[in-house]
C-alpha cells in the first residue's frame, strides 16, 4: 500500500486483525508484553506494506 493510501479505509481494523493474529487483544497488550522493542520497531512489524508503510 502506498504511504498516501495507508491510512485510508479501515486501517483500525487492519491494525487489530494484525494484533489477534498475533494473539494480543490490544496494542497496549502488543506493547507492554514487548517492554524492550523501540516503539518504531513494533510499528513497523504491524504496518508491514500498509499501515505503517513498513
Amino acid at each position: 500500500m502506498t504511504d498516501e493510501r495507508a491510512w485510508q479505509g479501515q486501517w483500525k481494523v487492519r491494525l487489530y486483525e494484525r494484533l489477534r493474529e498475533r494473539g494480543y487483544p490490544t496494542l497496549t497488550a502488543f506493547a507492554e508484553a514487548r517492554p524492550a522493542i523501540p516503539l518504531h520497531v513494533l510499528a513497523e512489524e504491524l504496518g508491514e506494506d500498509d499501515v505503517a508503510g513498513g
